[in-house]
């Protein structure tokens, strides 16, 4: 299990996505979003504190799966966008996925039963 980031403006979303990277199905149990180290109640709260608009999001509920190589967002925007207002937005997003968000999850192996817990960000967690 791994978190991407992708800010390429050439791809139509960017932002912020997990993968089930995998020998195995994964279940995903406890996210917690975290915006300046701090834990915040969950995705939207974090979109809250970031002041971001006309983002996506997806959130997973308690038991959710993944399978081997499957993807998905947590938080993205489109690129489809032209202009110095567009851009600003994308920047904005981008600062704040690299320099203010930190997401934790717990993954559990649907065979085995082993769980760890994974931050998108180092030391940001608990």
């Amino acid at each position: 299990m791994s978190f991407e980031s992708n800010e390429d403006p050439d791809d139509p979303l960017v932002g912020i996505k997990i993968e089930n990277a995998g020998p195995g199905v994964a279940r995903l149990k406890d996210f917690t979003y975290y915006v300046d180290r701090k834990p915040v109640g969950d995705i939207e709260d974090a979109i809250d504190f970031g002041k971001l608009e006309e983002v996506g999001y997806f959130e997973f509920n308690d038991d959710d799966t993944l399978a081997v190589g499957q993807q998905q967002w947590l938080l993205h925007m489109g690129t489809k966008g032209k202009g110095k207002v567009e851009e600003k937005r994308r920047k904005d997003f981008f600062d704040f996925i690299d320099h203010h968000l930190g997401i934790e999850v717990q993954v559990c192996s649907v065979v085995s039963g082993k769980c760890q817990t994974l931050c998108s960000t180092d030391n940001w967690c608990k």
